[in-house]
């Protein structure tokens, strides 16, 4: 009987997902960031699950948003204020949580896209937190969270955003996404593994609580499933 060989330590782990890939490096003090980089589950009626959802983020932003008005005991306004603090007026650069907010206010629906912009929707409802969406094969890592450089400027669903100074994601390519952007509700249509960012002010982020929305929202629809979800902080490599 042939005895089976003990492994070597020394050898490289079996090949599998690599959780610190999309994890960004945060450089900029008083900022966390939320990271949950998920796949489709197969076999899911997702229509009908995101037609519920839509709904129901729909209810919960007219709750943040009575009669267009943001409450003042809603995160959004406690977004706007630690914001404020921070030097970024969200008068002039709203997140992209108002954003969303304003354009349901406008159309009277929720804007609808694919399944990774429902899902983001989603998020930001349940939350009135600013999230990104990326497909990964987009990205050339590593990802950091930086201040824009002058001459670097985004293009996204409201036009062009000017990033110099403003705090922003970035691939070895360029920047990628900001609190304050959003592409438009119907790309990522073959993206099956979206990657959602987070972004909050330090001081809030336990209140948020955007590790708890998302679970939420994976349990609520069944769409989608983890392959990673990272929190990073401030000088916290990607190592």
């Amino acid at each position: 009987m042939e005895i089976p060989s003990i492994p070597d330590g020394n050898q490289p782990p079996p090949p599998g997902p690599e959780p610190d890939r999309y994890s960004p490096r945060v450089t900029i003090p008083g900022w966390k960031l939320h990271v949950g980089h998920l796949t489709l589950s197969e076999g899911r009626d997702h229509g009908d699950v995101m037609d519920l959802a839509a709904d129901g983020s729909a209810e919960m932003l007219r709750n943040a948003l009575p009669e267009g008005r943001i409450a003042e005991d809603s995160m959004l306004a406690e977004i706007r204020k630690s914001l404020r603090g921070m030097g970024h007026d969200p008068d002039t650069l709203p997140t992209v949580a108002e954003l969303l907010v304003r354009e349901f206010h406008s159309a009277g629906a929720v804007p609808r896209g694919t399944l990774a912009w429902d899902f983001l929707v989603l998020l930001i409802a349940k939350s009135q937190a600013p999230w990104s969406v990326l497909d990964p094969e987009e990205l050339t890592p590593p990802l950091v969270f930086r201040m824009g450089e002058p001459g670097e400027s985004l293009q996204h669903a409201g036009g062009t955003l000017d990033c110099a100074g403003l705090p922003v994601l970035a691939d070895t390519n360029g920047v990628v996404a900001t609190p304050w952007t959003h592409r438009k509700p119907d790309e990522l249509e073959n993206c099956r593994s979206p990657l959602f960012i987070c972004y909050l002010p330090e001081e809030l982020f336990r209140k948020v609580q955007p590790r708890s929305h998302m679970g939420n929202a994976l349990w609520l629809t069944w769409i989608y499933k983890f392959i990673f979800e990272r929190t990073c902080s401030c000088q916290e490599s990607a190592t």
